[in-house]
């Protein structure tokens, strides 16, 4: 399943899914030629598909000259799976990053695609051509939408390379107190080891162990000697005393800046990592 720009070459198939259709159904399909199909998708606009086990179940087409939605259809035998969304999306995304110009389409009243479009955000702002309903869809608009909608994504697990597992979980947890998660044996020489520091936040360590001379070069400085990793504490002066009194090693002493405490310590590998106390807290 791939939704991705439309080339020439998927002319054939674009046309085959514009005459399946059931509404809005062009009255003569000779009215449009591959070669307009052509001019929008490689000089006027942009054009994407949705392609599933290598054929094309629906396209879209934006005309940035007009400032239009010149096409948006799906195969009737793939309706209902969300493709026209995420192809509007797609396409409503690379039009505004490339003009500030409200963008309009027309279709026929009382069809799906028109309460698609209403369901949409789409503002009817009067007829167009044959009696079809005028949307538009302002750049304030679209903003308000796609923040209405913003995907749920967080960053789960972030890899730290490390020379032996079991030496590493002892100072994560030992030293630095975190949680050990999960340890999965993979194989017999992989494991799935999982920790995070203790608190409400869900982003976990994956310790991940070098499997060749090239992963190995990049333990304890996998960001060529910058501070990797950032840890924030409601406690700082808890915190650090019990990191000293543990042996971690802090190279920069506590300083108190505009945005918090920090001091910056090492890892058991040379990994540098700041502990903060925010000044909110």
């Amino acid at each position: 399943m791939t939704y991705r720009q439309a080339f020439i070459p998927d002319i054939p198939e674009i046309q085959r899914v514009r005459h399946s259709v059931t509404e809005n159904r062009l009255s003569n399909p000779a009215l449009v030629t591959d070669a307009d199909v052509e001019d929008y998708i490689t000089r006027r606009g942009k054009g994407w598909v949705y392609e599933e086990n290598g054929q094309i179940a629906g396209f879209a087409i934006a005309d940035l000259q007009e400032h239009s939605v010149w096409a948006l259809f799906v195969d009737p035998l793939f309706e209902k799976k969300g493709i026209g969304t995420l192809l509007q999306l797609i396409m409503l995304d690379w039009y505004f990053s490339n003009s500030t110009e409200t963008i309009w389409l027309s279709t026929s009243p009382g069809t799906r695609a028109e309460a698609f479009y209403r369901k949409s955000g789409w503002k009817e702002t009067g007829t167009h051509g044959k009696g079809e309903i005028k949307f538009e869809m302002s750049l304030q608009d679209w903003k308000q939408q796609f923040q209405d909608n913003l995907p749920q994504q967080e960053i789960s697990l972030m890899a730290l390379v490390v020379k032996d597992y079991d030496e590493a979980i002892a100072f994560y947890t030992g030293k630095l107190g975190f949680i050990l998660l999960e340890d999965t044996v993979l194989s017999t020489v992989k494991r799935w080891v999982r920790v995070k520091p203790p608190g409400p936040g869900n982003t976990a360590l994956l310790l991940a162990k070098a499997a060749n001379d090239e992963q190995s070069s990049r333990i304890g400085n996998q960001t060529g000697g910058r501070v990797f990793l950032f840890m924030h504490t409601d406690h700082f002066t808890r915190d650090y005393n019990l990191y000293k009194n543990r042996g971690v090693e802090f190279v920069r002493e506590p300083v108190t800046e505009e945005y918090g405490t920090v001091a910056v310590f090492r890892d058991l590998y040379g990994n540098l990592w700041d502990l903060i106390q925010p000044s909110h807290y």
